[in-house]
């Protein structure tokens, strides 16, 4: 999940200077938007080697970092 995690913050960095928590809200930040979210989708498959299934792809399962890391960390196993 560590991973993950520092995959993700890693993503962000480069997008924006903003301070965040795991628990905040990605969409309420304008951190994601739909796109965002699609761009997002790319770079973990990519970086971790995963799929994210279209059913997969929701404001609920992309709303915060712990969310995010624990749909992408279900794909890990």
């Amino acid at each position: 999940m560590q991973e993950v995690k520092k995959t993700l913050y890693d993503y962000f960095k480069v997008r924006t200077d903003e301070v965040f928590a795991d628990d905040d809200n990605l969409f309420n930040n304008g951190l994601l938007d739909s796109m965002g979210v699609l761009e997002l989708v790319y770079h973990l498959e990519t970086k971790l080697n995963i799929e994210v299934d279209p059913d997969d792809i929701s404001e609920s399962n992309f709303r915060t970092i712990d969310s995010i890391a624990a749909l992408a960390g279900s794909k890990l196993t």
